[in-house]
Formats: C-alpha cells, sequence, structure tokens
C-alpha cells in the first residue's frame, strides 16, 4: 500500500503509461493496417517478433495495457481516498496540524498568528459591542459565507449577530470560493472514471475493419451480424479529380431481420445498440461488374463467370477475376493496392483441339498477355484473339466497426476533469478571520485574510473589507481606530 501512494511510484506509474502510449503511435497498429504490421515485421524480424510476442502491434487491446489502466485508476483513487475530503476547517490556513481541545484551546493558538499575517486590521471602538451585527451584516451583503467558529456564553445569536457586549473573544471566519477546494477531488475522481471507462471499452468493447463490396454483404466477427452494402457513392472535385465525398447505403441483417439502415458518411456513423458503423476508407475490390471486350470487329460484354463465344471464332471466353494494380512478385499475380493503376483481368479461354488457358489481360497493354500455370505462376504468352476495351469494377467501402461500453462514462469523466481543472485554477478563494474581544469596556475587532493566490492577489479587496468594518462600527457610536498592515 506504502508503494501505490508514494510519490516516486505514482510519477513513474505516469511515465511509464506515456511512454506505453507513444509506442502505440510510433509501432503499426493491426487493427489500423495489418499490411504496415507485416511491412514491420519483414523489416525488423527479431524486433517485430519481439513486440508482437508481447501484443505490442495491438498493444490498446493487450491484457497487460488494460492491467495498466486499472492500476493507474487503482492508483488515483488510493492517493485520494488515503486524505479526508476537503472539510470546513476554519482554521485552514492560519494553523496547521491537529488541534486538541476544541474551538476555544484553538483560538488561543490563532490569536497570535493572527497578528503575523501581512493582510491585518484591527478596529477599536469604545462603549461595547454594539456594531458587531452591521460588520458582520457587510460581509454577508458581499456574498460572504459567514461560520462562529468560536463563541462566549451568550454572545452570539442565530445569524451571525452579537446580541451584547462579548465577555470573552468571539471569532468568526468569513468565506468566499470555497467551491475551489473541490478541484482536486473532482479532477482526481474524474482520472480515475476516465480510466475506468477505458479499462472497460478495453475488456468489453472491440474494434474491427470490414470491405464490403457494392451489391455485396459481409459477416462481422464480434456480432451475428452481416453488413450489407447497397449502394457505394463518390464525388470528385471538377478541378483536380479528388474526392470529396464517399457514402455507403447501408443495412445491417441479424439473420433475416434488419436491425439498421442509414447512408454513411464520413463523421457521421450509424449507431445500432451503442455498435457504431464508421466510413473509414474505400477503394476498388478485385470483382467487376461487366467487361467489354472487341474481337472480329464486334464487341461482347462478358459477365464475372459466364461464358460466351467469340464473335468470327469457334473460340469462348471467361471473365474470372480483376485485379486493380496489377503486379508480379515473385514470379506470381499480386495486387499491390486498391487504385485502379494497372488493371489486369483473369481470363479462361478455350480453342478447339487445345487444352484450356489461364490468361491475364492487361488493361493498359491490350497487345500482351501472361500465362498463368497450374502452380500459380506466369510467364510472357502470346496475345489473345481478342481485346480489353474496359472493365467495370466494383467498388468496395471499408467500415470501421467499433463498440466500446466506456464511450459515454470518458466523455463524462473529460467533462468532469475539466470542471475539476476550473474550480482548482479559476475559482479565487480566500478567508478572512473576525475576531471580537471586550476589555475595560471597549470592542476590539482584529482581521486577518489569506488567499490561495498569496496575499497580492487580494490586498485590495481585504483593505475595502477592513474599511467598511470600521465603517459599520463607527456608525454604531464614536469609534477609536487602531492602525494594521493591511488597514487604510
Amino acid at each position: 500500500m506504502r508503494l501505490l501512494v508514494s510519490t516516486r511510484f505514482n510519477v513513474g506509474l505516469f511515465l511509464f503509461f506515456s511512454a506505453v502510449c507513444a509506442l502505440g503511435s510510433v509501432v503499426p497498429q493491426e487493427p489500423d493496417s495489418a499490411q504496415a504490421a507485416a511491412r514491420f515485421l519483414e523489416a525488423w524480424p527479431r524486433l517485430g517478433g519481439l513486440l508482437s510476442a508481447s501484443g505490442c502491434f495491438d498493444l490498446y487491446h493487450s491484457w497487460w495495457f488494460a492491467a495498466l489502466l486499472g492500476l493507474l485508476a487503482l492508483d488515483v483513487a488510493l492517493c485520494k481516498l488515503r486524505r479526508p475530503p476537503p472539510g470546513s476547517d476554519p482554521w485552514e490556513g492560519l494553523l496547521g496540524g491537529p488541534r486538541a481541545g476544541g474551538d476555544a484551546a484553538a483560538l488561543d493558538l490563532a490569536r497570535p498568528e493572527l497578528r503575523k499575517k501581512s493582510l491585518y486590521a484591527v478596529c477599536d471602538r469604545a462603549g461595547g459591542g454594539e456594531g458587531i451585527g452591521r460588520l458582520l451584516e457587510g460581509f454577508a451583503a458581499e456574498g460572504w459565507r459567514l461560520s462562529p467558529v468560536a463563541e462566549a456564553p451568550g454572545a452570539v445569536e442565530a445569524g451571525g449577530r452579537a446580541s451584547e457586549a462579548p465577555s470573552g473573544a468571539l471569532a468568526w471566519v468569513a468565506d468566499r470560493g470555497s467551491a475551489q477546494r473541490w478541484g482536486s477531488l473532482v479532477s482526481h475522481a474524474a482520472i480515475v472514471v476516465v480510466f475506468a471507462a477505458g479499462l472497460a471499452g478495453r475488456l468489453l468493447g472491440f474494434s474491427e475493419m470490414i470491405e464490403v463490396s457494392e451489391g455485396r454483404t459481409a459477416p462481422m466477427r464480434h456480432r451475428p451480424w452481416t453488413i450489407a452494402l447497397d449502394r457505394f457513392t463518390v464525388e470528385h472535385y471538377e478541378k483536380d479529380g479528388r474526392p470529396k465525398l464517399f457514402a455507403s447505403e447501408l443495412r445491417i441483417m441479424d439473420g433475416p431481420l434488419e436491425v439498421g439502415r442509414k447512408r454513411v458518411v464520413v463523421n457521421d456513423p450509424l449507431d445500432v445498440g451503442g455498435v457504431r458503423f464508421y466510413q473509414s476508407s474505400w477503394g476498388v475490390a478485385e470483382d467487376f461488374a461487366a467487361v467489354k471486350i472487341s474481337a472480329a470487329g464486334e464487341e461482347r460484354v462478358l459477365r464475372p463467370g459466364v461464358e460466351a463465344r467469340l464473335p468470327g471464332t469457334r473460340a469462348s471466353v471467361t471473365a474470372e477475376r480483376f485485379m486493380p494494380d496489377f503486379d508480379v512478385v515473385d514470379g506470381r499475380p499480386a495486387n499491390k493496392s486498391s487504385e485502379a493503376i494497372h488493371p489486369a483481368l483473369r481470363v479462361r479461354l478455350k480453342r478447339p483441339g487445345k487444352p484450356a488457358e489461364t490468361l491475364w489481360v492487361l488493361n493498359d497493354m491490350p497487345d500482351a498477355a501472361l500465362a498463368e500455370g497450374p502452380d500459380g505462376s506466369v510467364e510472357a504468352a502470346p496475345p489473345p484473339p481478342f481485346r480489353v476495351l474496359g472493365v467495370q469494377p466494383r467498388l468496395f467501402s471499408g467500415i470501421e466497426v467499433g463498440y466500446d461500453p466506456g464511450y459515454r462514462f470518458m466523455l463524462a469523466g473529460f467533462g468532469a476533469w475539466v470542471a475539476g481543472l476550473v474550480l482548482l485554477f479559476g475559482v479565487h478563494r480566500r478567508r478572512v478571520w473576525v475576531v471580537c474581544s471586550e476589555s475595560d469596556g471597549a470592542l476590539r475587532c482584529e482581521l486577518a485574510g489569506w488567499s490561495l493566490r498569496g496575499d497580492h492577489a487580494f490586498h485590495a479587496e481585504f483593505d475595502r473589507l477592513a474599511g467598511r468594518a470600521r465603517s459599520a462600527l463607527a456608525s454604531a457610536g464614536a469609534a477609536v481606530e487602531g492602525g494594521g498592515r493591511g488597514g487604510a
């Protein structure tokens, strides 16, 4: 327990947490980009193997990161709970440490300390205790919260009025900005809520990326649901052709039941019971809707997997597969990206008296072809008896699916944290002690001030309060005023 509440351990724990978050920003995360993580492993196999074994490629969903969040929440909670909540100690700012003997004993200790304050004023009045009520009413009129902290028998009525001349010493404390005391507790409690919400998200939430082609469906891994993409729309800027908007018309199906439907665009997700579907990316799928070819001066439209006879010949062709960015890697066909940079079409060509051929026909090199062997390797081949005029590819939509049960609690925690900081640094907490005593038929009222921001921030206001106190006493009769360090 001592370790958890020690300052060194707390600082070290938060530095370690910061380093872990920095590591998560540098190391590619598989949920965001599996290809980037794979390239990292290829470039640094030893380091990558160590990071993979420790779960750093999916750091924010690892068990030890969840344990770290739990430890942080426990640590902050223990550090605040071991201290008493902000109370209303009337002598805070004047006397330190535990005190015995009640308010009377504390007042005996406090009176010498009052005179040591740089914000100090004394008001003397001859003829008894009349005027104390007016003095206290002046504080209340300016919004100060008054509380009696030491009483002589029969000297104080309800509401802080003096009913008669005090036979001993009386003391009140006047507070403003006392809400500032709660700033530290509120902000630390908010941090605990944020860490707990993050922990709930790691343990109970999930995130996955799903690519679904237009007119097709794709299953989810974390829910027994299916995502159907009815239509995908891309709008481009006229000047440079860059995409300015892409949108997916989605349906979420739970078996035969539709549980959600929406046109999803960037920053406007579909929410189904807390599961959110975000528009993340898009591209050209390894799929196509139709292919237009030309043979013997005639044009034909090929559909995926449908065999068609070539005009003017006894040969037939079947379009089987499409790659938007074709390349040959280690002697085999590979797709480099989801952009239509080097489109290629795989066809199955049948000619009378010859075995069927599997050819890759390049859209931007119609007079060239590559033959694919049974083992998947390719080699140069004579051009086919047709030309590819164009391919109508299918677009896919990248849908990021996320569920975080702690999301709303995290937002509330951040709001509370900001509120705590506003209380802590934005509220000016100050306090004035008023001690009145009678000696030989004369009344003496001593005022001492304290400010959390320092005496310089409270000096002008304290001088005004001291002047008002003198005026209140003087209005009850002739007054003899004594000077003070903070008085006018």
